[in-house]
């Protein structure tokens, strides 16, 4: 029941950060925002397609940890030690009177407490920070004094006791960190369940864990919540680093395979040994100059050549299912919020049904012991 507590908990404050991603992706939208592999400036993007992008694995933790709830809420009661008890029980009437879906059916994986469940939310909280880490992880880099691209709110950071003009992103340095420590709650538990025979001692590291897991894991969901709710968005700043480095130069790449008919492989070549050309010449910002192209680019203008490089074009010429145009990044967020109202009716059923089971629990008790002692 405590494990159960905690997994409802993470899993209600999970709908809470997937709500404030869906806002910030619908509130930044357009925002032109670089895209990074290996840290480097890869292809542009926009902020409303990255927060969209970051709800997908959250949907996926959620599903997890609805499928661990589903194994999760078997009741163990009355598998008395692990042979069962001749005492006329009734195991259906307890398990639903703790809201639970069912008793755990052989009563000896009821007494040892079907202890591998515990270790499958482990599992699941762990992946649930990696992922949210993920995002913290993004947040913390662009919040860096250097990069200067968001800002976080002022609640959430600390300062100095030796530098007043601090402001450290706490918050996304206590989630980094715990979903480090969380990688390795999993192994931790899964160490346990080959000896974890009685149900004292041993049984302790695998349940008396887990509470304080959920708990750290919803507090860290919290925290990003929060951060991402609050975040001041410097969209100048942003923008101008979307198209930096050349990010855009696969389009070039592209339109040289369209009109000129060269091969992929041949077009990237030729836009690489551009790049080096600018770069060694000490232009590196994606604009092309006449005397530094060979005969591949001669039939462009430099209008041409600057529309397909063009930042804002490259973003919308992205028109495949799940890309960065406005077409498909509308479809993104109506699938997102569709999918996230689908989580939020399970957990409010799960929770409803929990809260339903103690109403009925103390009502029937409150009858039961109706008169005695008068």
């Amino acid at each position: 029941m405590a494990d159960r507590k905690g997994a409802l908990a993470v899993m209600s404050t999970l709908i809470g950060l997937g709500e404030a991603l869906l806002d910030a992706a619908e509130s930044h939208d357009d925002v032109l925002a670089p895209g990074y592999t290996h840290l480097q400036h890869a292809q542009p993007t926009t902020l409303g397609h990255y927060f969209n992008a970051h709800y997908w694995p959250l949907s996926r933790n959620l599903a997890r940890l609805s499928q661990v709830y589903e194994r999760l809420n078997e009741c163990p009661l009355g598998g008395a030690a692990h042979s069962g008890t001749a005492w006329p029980i009734d195991r259906d009437a307890t398990a639903a009177y703790l809201g639970s879906d069912r008793p755990v059916r052989n009563a000896r994986d009821a007494g040892m407490s079907s202890v591998d469940v515990g270790a499958e939310l482990a599992g699941a909280l762990g992946l649930t920070l990696s992922g949210i880490s993920r995002c913290a992880s993004d947040l913390f880099y662009w919040s860096s004094s250097e990069v200067g691209m968001v800002r976080l709110h002022p609640s959430l950071c600390g300062t100095s006791s030796m530098m007043p003009q601090k402001r450290n992103p706490i918050v996304l340095e206590r989630i980094r960190g715990l979903a480090g420590d969380a990688a390795g709650w999993g192994a931790s538990q899964l160490g346990i369940l080959h000896f974890a025979t009685s149900t004292d001692s041993d049984q302790a590291y695998v349940h008396n864990r887990i509470p304080a897991y959920c708990e750290a894991t919803a507090g860290a969901v919290t925290l990003l919540t929060e951060a991402v709710a609050t975040l001041e968005v410097d969209t100048d700043r942003l923008s101008a680093s979307a198209g930096r480095h050349w990010s855009t130069s696969s389009a070039l790449a592209d339109d040289l395979v369209r009109t000129q008919g060269l091969s992929y492989r041949g077009a990237h070549e030729a836009v690489a040994r551009l790049i080096t050309a600018h770069e060694s010449a000490g232009a590196t910002d994606g604009v092309v100059r006449a005397d530094l192209i060979d005969q591949h680019f001669r039939h462009y203008s430099a209008e041409e050549l600057a529309g397909v490089l063009d930042t804002r074009s490259f973003v919308e010429s992205r028109t495949s299912a799940g890309g960065t145009s406005a077409t498909r990044r509308r479809e993104l967020a109506a699938q997102a919020a569709e999918d996230l109202r689908g989580h939020r009716r399970t957990v409010q059923a799960r929770i409803k049904q929990v809260e339903q089971a103690r109403v009925r629990l103390l009502r029937d008790a409150t009858s039961l012991t109706e008169g005695y002692g008068t």
